[in-house]
């Protein structure tokens, strides 16, 4: 309040040329060089200019007053009457003044604490807040690419290979039936043989499943999906649930997230070995 008194004395000895010609230059300067300076003069000046419109009506009024009612009385009477008339209006100015430009300033204040804050909030992540503030903040990923990374996620916590429950593990020669043969080779994880040995053996169900499994260790997931649906033709076909199972597996790999989901949902109709394991995959991929 101290500065704004002293700023609107300048601006009364300004505009009255009460300054001296290097007061004048050196007030001129700062007008010219602080902002909030001159945006306070040119406040002072609209509203003396508005006062003084107001209060030229307002004495001429109450000098006719004074005038009529006053006649009797001594001359000095009357100048002490203007005077204090005057004085008042003087100290209404000033101070109507010095509140107005308080109230700008405020308001200034204000607005620079409101941008500092908002400053502040953009350099430092809310989640972590001891990182530096000049740490890039990672962009938020679109649905669709959130979409294929949870279904990447639950394939490589879910995914494992299908055990050989068809015959057991030879420990000796390599056997001669194709079938027994493709399985061994399936055993010691040699997907290309064990995929030469499968692929002709179409009129054997089972042996088409470990097809379906060899083509996935082998990443061709297309054709894998493809047999693997075919196989759940039949319900009471011994890898019905398992053909279920994979073929899941095998749209969270190829990011086909709504037939996977399908795929899954199929599992939780009636109690089987993969239930559990389908509701939890339908949890991540519906979040």
């Amino acid at each position: 309040m101290e500065e704004t008194n002293s700023n609107i004395e300048l601006f009364d000895s300004y505009i009255r040329g009460e300054l001296s010609e290097s007061e004048k230059e050196s007030f001129d300067k700062k007008l010219s060089e602080d902002p909030e300076l001159k945006a306070d003069f040119e406040i002072y000046l609209s509203i003396v200019k508005g006062i003084k419109a107001a209060s030229e009506d307002y004495l001429r009024e109450k000098f006719k007053e004074i005038d009529l009612q006053e006649k009797t009385l001594l001359s000095g009477r009357k100048l002490s009457t203007y005077l204090a008339i005057a004085a008042a209006i003087v100290l209404f100015v000033v101070v109507g003044i010095s509140v107005i430009i308080k109230i700008q300033q405020t308001q200034k204040h204000k607005e620079f604490l409101a941008q500092e804050q908002q400053t502040d909030s953009n350099l430092i992540s809310p989640k972590d807040t001891s990182q530096s503030a000049n740490k890039p903040v990672e962009p938020q990923k679109p649905a669709g690419e959130r979409m294929k990374l949870l279904a990447m996620n639950a394939y490589n916590d879910y995914y494992t290979q299908y055990p050989n429950k068809v015959f057991p593990k030879s420990r000796g020669e390599i056997p001669v039936d194709s079938f027994e043969r493709a399985m061994y080779y399936y055993d010691q994880q040699d997907y290309l043989k064990a995929e030469e040995l499968l692929k002709n053996l179409k009129d054997i169900k089972e042996a088409q499943f470990y097809y379906a499994m060899t083509l996935l260790s082998l990443d061709k997931n297309k054709s894998a999906l493809s047999l693997l649906l075919k196989l759940q033709a039949e319900p009471s076909f011994k890898f019905y649930y398992p053909s279920i199972w994979y073929a899941g597996m095998a749209c969270l790999k190829l990011e086909n997230i709504e037939q996977a989901i399908l795929e899954f949902q199929k599992l939780t109709v009636e109690k089987n070995p993969y239930s559990a394991q389908a509701e939890s995959i339908l949890k991540i991929l519906k979040q």
